[in-house]
């Protein structure tokens, strides 16, 4: 039985929670409890081409997306839309990203509201799978029974042309959406970013995931809270950090100007690098004559843990200068 494009809950198979749209944090998709009033929980699943689907959320109207497809990539609620293939499995649906054996996957299978939405490889989880439930009997299959007509997986996956190594490369029918946006000097990916002045890394103080989390110069650990994901936007780099989801930025209708401090937030800032004599600056894509700058990062002689991180005018500083290295 093939779906019919129309409006549909996504219930997770695991958890029972659904496939939500923060109203706080629009880019954010994450599990949450039933509100079956509440028109975030509700999507829109549109037909796109080769017989894959877009889901559109119908209050925010944003694109459940990824920017890359790599194990532990968030799903994030965006302008720009991903294409999903819909496979049957058990009596629900497991959602794989365009010809790749990533699908949408609720975190652990947790029924806590919040819960995070990520794309993984294909293990047959019951986290994995969702039920389509149609919304005021918009759509087709209220269980999520769905198989979808034609589909061979062999023949799909050549046509994709898809290969792991260290990540999803792209076939030939997803790469025009996934390339465009911000080219600059790295390729996406997860890196660790130390200051060029002390020596300390860019550091989620605490891994928390709380909106203005501080991010200071920390002693290298190497721990995932110092590791970054740089993900192309259309301005500049996200940086999301890999801990916890969350990007380096400022909360949203902050004042920009020197001494902003910079936080962890689910709100994504852009960024642009450029190569500087020291190493790698970051410049605020809206304004780039401010760039990351680590303040008071060495008192006599030694590096200072928990040092603040800000924007500042640039000045060509080896405190405002980075080492950008692959995690």
């Amino acid at each position: 039985m093939t779906i019919q494009p129309g409006r549909y809950r996504l219930r997770n198979a695991a958890s029972g929670t659904y496939f939500d749209n923060s109203v706080k944090h629009p880019n954010q998709v994450h599990g949450w409890s039933s509100r079956p009033e509440n028109e975030n929980q509700q999507w829109e699943v549109e037909p796109s081409n080769q017989g894959r689907y877009r889901l559109r959320n119908v209050q925010s109207g944003r694109y459940a997306h990824v920017d890359r497809f790599q194990d532990g990539t968030r799903v994030e609620a965006e302008g720009q839309p991903t294409d999903w293939r819909l496979e049957h499995h058990d009596g629900a649906i497991a959602i794989h990203a365009g010809d790749t054996p990533f699908v949408i996957d609720l975190d652990m299978g947790r029924d806590d509201d919040g819960t995070s939405i990520s794309i993984w490889g294909w293990h047959n989880a019951r986290q994995q799978l969702w039920r389509f439930e149609s919304v005021g009997g918009q759509g087709g299959n209220q269980q999520g029974g769905y198989q979808q007509s034609g589909y061979a997986q062999t023949s799909s996956q050549q046509q994709g042309g898809y290969q792991q190594q260290g990540g999803y490369q792209q076939g030939q029918q997803q790469q025009p959406q996934q390339q465009q946006g911000y080219q600059g000097p790295l390729q996406a990916g997860d890196y660790n970013i130390r200051n060029s002045y002390a020596g300390t890394a860019l550091d989620l103080k605490e891994a928390k995931r709380d909106d203005r989390t501080p991010i200071i110069g920390y002693q290298v650990n190497n721990a995932p809270n110092q590791s970054w994901r740089l993900i192309n936007r259309n301005s500049g780099y996200a940086l999301q950090n890999v801990a916890t989801g969350t990007y380096l930025g400022f909360p949203l209708a902050t004042q920009i100007q020197d001494g902003v401090l910079i936080s962890g937030n689910q709100n994504a800032v852009e960024w642009q690098i450029t190569q500087s004599q020291y190493g790698y600056q970051i410049h605020l894509a809206q304004n780039p004559n401010l760039v990351l700058d680590l303040a008071g990062g060495v008192e006599d002689g030694r590096p200072v843990n928990g040092a603040k991180v800000c924007l500042w005018s640039n000045k060509g500083g080896e405190n405002q200068s980075w080492q950008i290295s692959p995690a």
